[in-house]
């Protein structure tokens, strides 16, 4: 699967789709034992959004993962702003995984790249 600019939303949003729909199975299979974290399509904020509505809405996901940024551009930015409002309406909890440092790595940067 390509992730970034280069893959098209359809490339990547089906595979996350089908790991969302797999979660809420496993979920519906053994309600007290699981719940789950939905997969979303950053950096496509629509297919994101879609998404989430339908992971919400239709397959009862607990929350999301979002990684510290996505091409450069971190879970705070102004563009994700339309995101953060969905799930703040959801009360949805998010998980926000470190991923790869969007500049040059400083001495000490990684542990607090993922509060820029």
């Amino acid at each position: 699967m390509q992730h970034g600019q280069n893959a098209s939303i359809d490339a990547t949003r089906h595979p996350a789709g089908q790991v969302d729909e797999h979660r809420a199975d496993v979920v519906d299979d053994h309600p007290r034992r699981f719940c789950f974290f939905a997969t979303l399509v950053l950096p496509y904020l629509e297919g994101a959004l879609t998404e989430a509505r339908h992971t919400f809405d239709v397959l009862g996901a607990d929350g999301v993962v979002l990684l510290t940024n996505v091409d450069g551009v971190y879970v705070g930015s102004p563009d994700w702003d339309p995101l953060l409002e969905l799930l703040d309406e959801h009360r949805a909890v998010v998980f926000v995984h470190p991923t790869a440092l969007a500049c040059p790595p400083a001495a000490g940067m990684w542990p607090i790249d993922g509060i820029r």
